[in-house]
């Protein structure tokens, strides 16, 4: 891993982290751009996910109106919004969703890969972004990154999402990476 974070990202998260404090929250940074960071691949833009087993929607419209940033519901039944916000450097987006189970662990087994269901606490990764950790990886996410394999995190994850289809074959392009044999019957 050799991605650094821009000190002014690492500044909007650890108010991100205070706010998710105050409220009581264990918040997570999942998905994509911790992905990226372990890659070290610098992504075109800030899309930064993060999870909290709950109150997704109320953190991030006080995140929101906290960081002077815009409020966007991407899915009220699912508990998940996007905080935009405009920096001189380029624009962040902060994804904030509820878990979709019960646990952590079972949140991240119903992703689409396996190297997009890594997690690390905020809380751990803002004591050192440079090479966060401990690292939350219950389907071996990190393996298929070293591996660069895109792996599906289960048999239903293209029947939940057909659109995960082109999201594999765009992520396998971009990244390099191949599609695990057992993934291209599932797409079919």
């Amino acid at each position: 891993m050799n991605r650094p974070p821009s000190p002014l990202l690492i500044e909007l998260l650890r108010r991100v982290e205070a706010l998710a404090q105050r409220r009581a929250l264990r918040c997570h940074l999942v998905g994509g751009w911790l992905r990226d960071q372990w890659l070290g691949r610098q992504a075109a833009y800030e899309n930064i996910d993060l999870i909290v087993p709950r109150g997704a929607l109320a953190l991030a419209q006080a995140l929101a109106a906290e960081l002077g940033g815009a409020f966007v519901l991407l899915d009220e039944a699912f508990g998940s919004a996007r905080v935009v916000i405009a920096q001189a450097s380029g624009t962040v987006e902060l994804d904030i969703g509820d878990y979709r189970a019960p646990t952590l662990a079972q949140d991240l087994a119903l992703r689409d890969f396996t190297a997009n269901a890594l997690a690390v606490a905020l809380a751990d990764w803002l004591r050192q972004p440079q090479q966060p950790g401990p690292l939350v990886d219950p389907l071996q996410g990190l393996s298929a990154l070293q591996q660069r394999v895109l792996q599906p995190c289960f048999p239903g994850t293209f029947r939940e999402d057909p659109l995960r289809i082109l999201r594999g074959h765009r992520l396998a392009a971009q990244l390099g990476f191949t599609l695990a044999p057992e993934a291209l019957p599932l797409m079919q």
